[in-house]
């Protein structure tokens, strides 16, 4: 499409578009939402070349961001010490940018019709995201129940089901910090470790002993309850500086995971 003139921002929007409107037709909901992090991509290309920050601009006190729509980006970009919470009009809890947000521990509400208008700048609101709810100038009452003394909660408790049927309740991590939180909260154990958070970020593979230390951190944080490791999963969608890969016909089912192990394995 450059070739032809087009502008780069354009030709890279015009060749995305297909294939997030494929993903917004599926009938699948973690699917469908996937579309959004396309659209991330072309989104921070086009403010790239342009030399425009796609960061919104922070609060000058802590306060809650309310916007149409937050990319995944934007909301791992978030300044945590200004940012205490979020709420968009568009997005479904499947989303990324849903998920990161409950990785990172931020209260959020998204998929709320009208928001925008319905919320000037510095008025005052109160988001509970573990109901889904944000409520616009709320009462001094409402302020007090949320800002007074919490009652003892339940949620690390063993998960047993009323006719006594204890189930395991897991997480997924993917670095120190998210075993941490997991142990904290009382999850019973990590279900799925991604490996790839040793390799992501660095222009050198870690050494042998560099990653049996963090592993070892990892287990420690989490002892004596149950890790489970999966084998790196780089690609496409997660280049390694330090390792590059060779094309692939689909690159998400490509030489990774499972079948790198089963592919090396002596």
């Amino acid at each position: 499409m450059i070739r032809k003139g087009r502008p780069a921002d354009a030709a890279v929007a015009e060749t995305m578009a297909p294939f997030a409107e494929m993903l917004r037709a599926s009938d699948d909901e973690v699917f469908k939402a996937r579309a959004a992090d396309l659209e991330d991509v072309v989104e921070q290309l086009r403010r790239a070349l342009h030399g425009v920050s796609d960061m919104p601009p922070p609060p000058a006190t802590p306060s809650i961001v309310v916007a149409r729509d937050l990319a995944p980006s934007q909301t791992a970009g978030l300044d945590r010490t200004l940012v205490v919470g979020f709420a968009t009009e568009q997005g479904t809890a499947t989303a990324h940018t849903a998920i990161l947000a409950r990785a990172l521990g931020l209260p959020a509400v998204v998929g709320i019709a009208g928001l925008v208008d319905a919320v000037a700048d510095g008025q005052s609101v109160l988001l509970d995201g573990d109901r889904g709810t944000l409520v616009i100038d709320p009462s001094p009452g409402s302020v007090a129940h949320v800002a007074g003394p919490k009652p003892l909660v339940t949620d690390a408790a063993p998960a047993v089901t009323k006719d006594g049927r204890r189930i395991d309740v897991g997480c997924n991590a993917a670095n120190l910090e998210d075993a941490q939180r997991a142990a904290a909260a009382g999850a019973d154990g990590i279900g799925l470790l991604r490996s790839e958070f040793l390799f992501l970020g660095s222009d050198r593979l870690p050494t042998e002993e560099e990653q049996v230390a963090m592993l070892e951190q990892v287990m420690a944080a989490m002892a004596p309850r149950p890790v489970i490791l999966r084998t790196l999963d780089v690609g496409a969608d997660k280049p390694l500086p330090a390792l590059p890969q060779p094309a692939e016909a689909n690159p998400a089912l490509g030489v990774r995971g499972l079948r790198l192990q089963l592919l090396r394995r002596p």
